[in-house]
């Protein structure tokens, strides 16, 4: 990726890519590599005034009205803006082998466009933010990010207004989070959610429970014998330290969370005369 800036133009050069749609059916190691780059080039003209990305094809019969740039390139660039309006940012312009792409700057509106700031600030090929959609972990967009941020802002705001924060007085009720933890008798992790979630139901949408060591038929299995208790303890604070944390409040504080490791046997069971049959014998 080679970035210059020519009069009041910065043009983005990517080298040589496999463009059209027939070519890029097969999406190669090299071909998403490419397809990155020429994100990371669009992305960065989108929030600095605009530009050209210059490309070259590898076939040098490409023809783009014809072969078009390929299904994959284009939700590449709609992910950029987390929007459907390509055509409004984007124009394309071939010359012989090598393909331009016009990049205009990002326009988020707000007062001075004389419309509602409703889509993100700065365009973003990851927004480093996950949020749970049943039992996936998915990343969130730029959209779905300014609007989470901005959710929690409102809330800070009215927590700071009404005193004690919703959480606090969550985990305060009816003995909350500071019960006992899970017996070793509970074999099931259904049985074990269950009671969590009718005990402690009102503070899921402020934290939840992590459970690990379970098989995909939601039986506690454990970890593996060489993990010790005291490791995976360490492990665990050191990975929820590490996060970073941001408060829209007053508050500093760090990231707060409780361990419980329990200790998970294997089923006893005993093979008659496996190891030896001559000392089973039959008296009359």
């Amino acid at each position: 990726l080679n970035m210059t800036s020519v009069g009041v133009f910065a043009i983005a050069y990517i080298g040589k890519i496999v463009l059209g749609e027939r070519s890029r059916k097969k999406t190669s190691h090299n071909q998403k590599r490419q397809r990155k780059e020429l994100s990371i080039a669009v992305c960065a003209l989108l929030n600095s005034g605009g530009g050209v990305v210059r490309m070259e094809s590898e076939d040098k019969n490409y023809c783009f009205q014809e072969h078009g740039i390929g299904l994959d390139i284009e939700q590449s660039l709609r992910g950029c803006m987390d929007s459907t309006e390509t055509c409004e940012y984007f124009t394309w312009m071939q010359q012989q082998s090598h393909l331009l792409l016009f990049v205009k700057t990002w326009n988020c509106g707000g007062p001075e466009h004389r419309s509602a700031a409703t889509k993100p600030r700065i365009c973003s090929l990851s927004t480093g933010l996950s949020r749970r959609s049943f039992t996936s972990v998915v990343p969130m967009t730029s959209s779905d990010a300014a609007g989470f941020l901005r959710r929690k802002e409102s809330c800070a705001k009215r927590h700071d207004e009404n005193g004690p924060s919703a959480e606090k007085a969550l985990l305060n009720f009816d003995g909350g989070a500071k019960e006992t933890p899970l017996n070793t008798e509970e074999r099931n992790i259904q049985d074990a959610t269950a009671r969590f979630l009718k005990r402690d139901k009102l503070i899921v949408g402020e934290g939840g429970y992590l459970f690990f060591g379970v098989n995909d038929s939601s039986k506690i299995i454990g970890s593996h014998s060489k993990v010790g208790k005291k490791a995976l303890e360490k492990t665990v604070a050191d990975t929820m330290g590490s996060m970073p944390v941001h408060h829209f409040c007053g508050s500093q504080a760090g990231m707060h969370f409780k361990t419980y490791i329990l200790s998970v046997y294997d089923k006893a069971e005993v093979e008659p005369f496996s190891a030896d049959p001559g000392k089973y014998l039959h008296l009359p």
